[in-house]
């Protein structure tokens, strides 16, 4: 697809208008019987174009009605009305966004909610499940995280390329972590953006990870599975109990 089919598809502009228009430019001031051969094209089909591009401004008349010619506008209309059509939608998508918030709460008022469960098993699952901590629109993460084994079996250089990513995109992290056999390269809180408390006795096999609407379960490295949910209220409740340990860790 050329520029100009671009331009006009974006002004919900057909081919053939686009057709009409470049036979304009080229043979105007011209008939539309003319243009009508010229293109091949049904006279009926040809006026219909005609009339839509006189409207957007694109061609205008001379001579009689008899005797009318048509005469194509310069190509700078064309970007003139790409211009209104960026600032219509400018000025719409703030109101687009509050209707489809609306919406959204009025649709979730209405319905239930069947929360979406994905059982994963083996090192790659767990890797599949902390990948999708990477789209957090929030840039918000929490993880109750007592057994580092976890992320060994995940291997330093997956969890380095993990933070380094998450570090890109701008997602903070907040841990709660166990006061023993933090490795090294976990330990630059500031610059991998992440709040770290560390609790006197946590006694989990399990990690805990909430973001956004989810909320996933990492077993211990002898069982190795994980699960993601994606619950709203789910979320709500493991995010609570979260800062409830938050304020007991140090």
């Amino acid at each position: 697809m050329t520029t100009v089919s671009k331009l006009f598809s974006s002004l919900g502009l057909s081919r053939k208008s686009e057709q009409v228009y470049e036979a304009v430019i080229k043979h105007g001031p011209v008939s539309a019987g003319s243009l009508a051969q010229i293109l091949d094209m049904p006279r009926a089909t040809v006026y219909f174009e005609l009339g839509i591009l006189r409207q957007r401004g694109l061609i205008s008349t001379s001579g009689s009605h008899s005797k009318q010619k048509f005469i194509a506008e310069k190509p700078e209309r064309i970007v003139q009305l790409v211009k209104e059509k960026v600032n219509f939608f400018a000025d719409l998508l703030p109101q687009a966004e509050t209707a489809s918030k609306k919406l959204t709460e009025e649709i979730y008022a209405k319905r239930q909610i069947i929360p979406e469960i994905r059982f994963y098993t083996g090192a790659d699952g767990i890797k599949k499940v902390l990948d999708s901590t990477l789209g957090a629109y929030s840039k918000q993460v929490k993880g109750i995280l007592p057994s580092y084994d976890i992320y060994m079996a995940m291997g330093e250089k997956y969890m380095r390329d993990l933070v380094n990513a998450r570090v890109k995109k701008g997602i903070r992290v907040r841990n709660i972590w166990p006061k023993k056999n933090v490795p090294e390269f976990l330990r630059r809180h500031q610059e991998q953006l992440r709040d770290v408390r560390l609790a006197e006795e946590i006694d989990l096999p399990s990690a805990i990870i909430t973001f956004d609407e989810y909320v996933i379960f990492i077993t211990s490295t002898k069982e190795l599975f994980s699960l993601q949910i994606k619950s709203p209220d789910l979320a709500r409740t493991i995010s609570y109990l979260f800062e409830l340990m938050w304020r007991g860790a140090e």
